[in-house]
């Protein structure tokens, strides 16, 4: 079966054996691109999640400085801070991984080349 994959989805630039390219292998970044366009998808369905969790820590912020305990106050608002910070760092990563994807969509597109 993998002989077949290989067979169906690999295609050998130049017939002739004193060819220079007679050793190139092209492979059809249809499955790939379309792969790497629906990993977009998810990073940008994870970004609005990270998005829509840094409001509600938000909210939660606004409703912690109501509380009258000043220590129980300071420990949930230093949580908070530490949370929103992972979150803007998750946030980073994300999108540097979309830049990523979107250049390597790029560059396997015929016009990209």
């Amino acid at each position: 079966m993998a002989s077949q994959i290989v067979e169906r989805s690999t295609r050998i630039v130049g017939s002739s054996p004193d060819s220079p390219s007679a050793n190139i292998v092209i492979f059809p970044f249809s499955d790939a691109r379309e792969q790497i366009i629906e990993t977009r998808r998810h990073c940008e369905t994870l970004r609005r999640s990270i998005e829509t969790l840094r409001e509600s820590l938000s909210t939660i912020e606004n409703i912690t400085a109501s509380i009258d305990d000043l220590r129980v106050r300071e420990r949930l608002e230093c949580r908070i801070a530490w949370l929103n910070e992972l979150l803007r760092l998750r946030l980073g990563q994300v999108a540097g991984i979309d830049r990523l994807l979107q250049q390597t969509v790029r560059s396997s597109s015929p016009r990209g080349r």
